[in-house]
């Protein structure tokens, strides 16, 4: 029985091009795992398996030049390239891949595969520094056809055959040394050559991997110069987990749901109990679920009598949400101006654009940070004005009074759409402490069902009032908005979370803050929290410099990207500024702070699972100031 390793390898790829034959110390990187796996004692053959692309021919003068066979084949399918090997290599029966980007792959691992494939169809060797797989030739057939034209990855290869007649084992007996710690050991980027080139040029030429860890425990620097690429290249490798936000009580809640029928528990619908839990957390008598974070500004905005003829004061720099709700409403938008430092609305200039038609002020908490709530609220009351706070984007946070976003004034909004600190897919809800207020948005909401209070969302109370012919059913006009009971159970789980999620926020937030202060540069100026605030961070907001500098806003984000950060969000347009309202001439008020600000904005993503993905996105940065302030 013929046994095999096949190194799988390309010469480049996008993130560092030709990284397989740079060289160290004269040797192609690619040389160096062509060396350990030739040291193998069970190996018979040893196979590079590359593909067709012109520019990996050289990999085929390599690999003659070693000693070893070569085949090309498949450039998206490993599998198809590595089933095309054994067809051409008809001797073949047992195999373990080597992947060409783990220059301190050693021959140990592919000698415990082989001993373990006596006794298995497919052995996995995953979790270690280099990951090892090992298959018979009958099962890899076995896969391609049952994979037909799907591409799947080796790692794949397990839940792929999950409940299919194969004996799979993990690699076991590994010593404990090849366990993978905080170290990275892979050639993809090109810090990651540049670990290697380190380790190897202070290593002698026959070194061990017991070697490299020594070296590396006497030189723990060194394990800095590429670990904080790993997360980053786990995205690339095994896709990014989307559904970490998710795993709370979410698929309990949503079955119970379906297996329901749509039924209430004993302790009511998910959107019932979803309701209770945020007024709750935000120490509030009321809440309404509904099905967007806009319909929630309408329905406010209407149980404060907003109508024809009357104005709304709403900052310029937001989403145009906002002003829609204020349009449909039939009353007219007022664009107040921005302060400079805080990007929030300026409340000279709200009290400035105050007219006899001025009905209520929407303030907009954006990136996470409350408006100056105190100011706001003296001028509403030296008016006799309504106040909506829109917390869209503002879960959490906190005034210098320890007041909680959405609490102040006299109705709190916020979204679930799936980019908040919460989600459920898109819905939103509402809060106040006003009955009045309450029942007016729950029946605005809920089609105008005259049963309906403002606790409450029941609409059958009595089956048999409910089903009388004569039994009036909706005494206001009104509008479907409310939350689906799917959604109120994503939501509830959601919202069980809370903190947890915002923490997640403010420490990603903080750690860019801190980035940027550290680094003394004036190229990003933050968003100032004024002492005693405490911003929860749906996104990290700055002031993007480059102007003074000649750096243009897109050069300075291609080059974040280029160094493993997230996409750069730009503001919006001013709402002034939006065809929407500018054409159908809607709205009125000069902005100029905000359309200057707007032009320069940036929004740093802050949605990370774990320390580890903040990580990556701060050193992105790190690296991203220090390329622009040399």
């Amino acid at each position: 029985m013929v046994k095999a390793i096949f190194i799988s390898v390309r010469t480049g790829s996008s993130r560092l091009p030709n990284k397989s034959i740079l060289k160290i110390k004269g040797k192609h990187t690619i040389e160096y795992v062509i060396d350990s796996v030739k040291k193998s004692k069970y190996a018979d053959k040893i196979v590079l398996c590359t593909t067709l692309k012109s520019e990996d021919d050289i990999l085929y003068d390599i690999a003659k030049k070693n000693g070893i066979d070569v085949f090309r084949g498949s450039e998206h399918d490993k599998l198809d390239r590595w089933w095309w090997t054994l067809l051409t290599f008809q001797a073949i029966e047992s195999v373990v891949t080597v992947d060409g980007d783990d220059l301190f792959y050693d021959h140990k691992l592919a000698d415990l595969c082989f001993e373990q494939l006596e006794d298995s169809d497919f052995v996995n060797g995953q979790g270690l520094y280099n990951d090892t797989y090992g298959f018979k030739d009958d099962f890899l057939e076995k896969v391609m056809k049952a994979k037909k034209d799907q591409i799947i990855e080796p790692h794949e290869i397990v839940n792929f055959l999950k409940n299919k007649d194969f004996k799979v084992s993990h690699l076991t007996d590994v010593p404990h040394y090849f366990k993978k710690q905080n170290i990275r050991m892979t050639l993809d980027y090109q810090e990651d050559f540049d670990f290697f080139k380190n380790v190897i040029e202070n290593l002698n030429d026959n070194f061990t991997f017991k070697d490299v860890l020594n070296y590396l425990l006497m030189n723990e620097s060194v394990v800095d110069i590429n670990y904080f690429r790993e997360e980053e290249w786990k995205k690339n490798q095994l896709g990014v987990d989307k559904g970490w936000r998710f795993r709370g009580n979410e698929t309990d809640y949503l079955t119970k749901t379906l297996d329901s029928g749509f039924s209430a528990g004993e302790d009511g619908t998910m959107v019932e109990r979803v309701e209770r839990l945020f007024s709750k957390k935000h120490n509030q008598k009321y809440a309404i679920g509904f099905n967007s974070g806009t319909s929630t500004l309408h329905a406010a905005l209407n149980a404060f009598g907003v109508g024809v003829g009357d104005e709304v004061i709403v900052p310029a720099l937001t989403p145009a949400m906002c002003g829609y709700s204020i349009w449909q409403t039939g009353a007219v938008p007022v664009f107040c101006d921005v302060r400079e430092d805080t990007f929030l609305m300026d409340c000279e200039d709200v009290e400035n654009k105050i007219t006899h038609k001025t009905k209520a002020i929407m303030a907009v908490h954006i990136y996470g940070l409350m408006c100056d709530m105190d100011s706001i609220m003296n001028i509403a009351d030296k008016y006799g004005l309504y106040v909506l706070e829109d917390c869209a984007q503002c879960f959490l946070a906190k005034d210098n009074n320890g007041d909680i976003s959405g609490t102040v004034g006299h109705i709190g909004s916020w979204s679930f759409e799936n980019s908040k600190h919460l989600s459920c897919g898109d819905g939103g809800i509402v809060t106040t402490n006003d009955e009045k207020l309450a029942k007016s948005m729950r029946q605005f909401g809920g089609v105008g069902f005259k049963n309906l209070t403002a606790s409450s969302g029941k609409v059958r109370i009595s089956r048999d009032k409910f089903q009388d012919p004569n039994w009036k059913r909706h005494n206001v006009m009104a509008y479907n908005y409310r939350m689906p009971e799917l959604c109120g159970a994503v939501a509830l789980a959601q919202t069980e979370r809370m903190e947890e999620f915002c923490d997640k926020r403010i420490e990603a937030g903080n750690s860019y803050l801190k980035t940027i202060l550290d680094s003394n540069t004036d190229l990003l100026k933050p968003q100032k929290s004024p002492g005693g605030f405490v911003n929860s961070y749906y996104t990290f907001g700055a002031l993007f410099n480059g102007e003074k500098y000649g750096i243009e806003w897109q050069t300075f984000r291609k080059k974040y990207i280029e160094f493993g950060g997230d996409g750069i969000y730009a503001a919006w347009k001013t709402q002034n500024q939006e065809p929407c309202f500018k054409d159908n001439k809607i709205g009125w008020g000069d902005v100029p702070i905000a359309e200057k600000l707007q032009k320069n904005l940036m929004q740093f993503t802050t949605n990370q699972k774990d320390e580890n993905e903040i990580k990556v996105q701060v050193n992105a940065l790190k690296k991203t100031l220090k390329y622009f302030n040399k």
